[in-house]
């Protein structure tokens, strides 16, 4: 099997907490979590991977590329969804969709309505209409629709208790 992940000695720092010399690798067709109390790092260990903070030290690499060195390249092939979905309140789902497409050169928009239909998502919605729970899934069918080969979810569940799944499911 071959790496899709590769995580070496990774730390950040804050001035009341620090993340360590996490290391480890997720190889393809592998699924991992991420477990731990509020506050043990797993958020800042993911937004770490996306280059979204600062890191202290430490390596990633994605398909054998270095992160800082091929961020671009590698975003291309990651789908990235959280818990908190936050878009503009005010715009409408298919206009978000269209600015989100700008930033894949792989953008499927037959697939992205294919993942907003059975979430019940109306594209002439705005999120402030949505509840979180729906939130969640615009992020969620956001992120598959470009033809992910990594999804990286951080709380993908939150906002999302007691709702009912439909028959259709998500593969990749």
């Amino acid at each position: 099997m071959s790496a899709v992940l590769e995580v070496s000695g990774l730390c950040k720092e804050y001035p009341k907490f620090q993340l360590k010399d996490v290391s480890f690798t997720l190889d393809r067709g592998s699924i991992m979590g991420l477990i731990g109390r509020n506050g043990a790092g797993k958020t800042t260990t993911i937004k770490a991977l996306l280059n979204l903070i600062r890191t202290s030290g430490g390596k990633i690499r994605y398909f054998g590329m270095d992160l800082y060195e091929c961020e671009r390249a590698i975003k291309q092939r990651i789908g990235y969804a959280d818990g908190a979905a936050q878009y503009y309140p005010k715009k409408k789902i298919r206009d978000i969709a269209a600015v989100t497409k700008r930033f894949y050169d792989s953008w499927d928009a037959a697939a992205c309505r294919r993942y907003l239909d059975p979430f019940s998502l109306d594209e002439d919605k705005t999120p402030s209409e949505l509840s979180q729970g729906m939130k969640v899934k615009l992020n969620l069918a956001l992120a598959l629709s470009h033809g992910a080969d990594l999804l990286i979810l951080d709380e993908p569940t939150s906002g999302l208790a007691g709702v009912h799944h439909s028959s259709h499911g998500v593969s990749g």
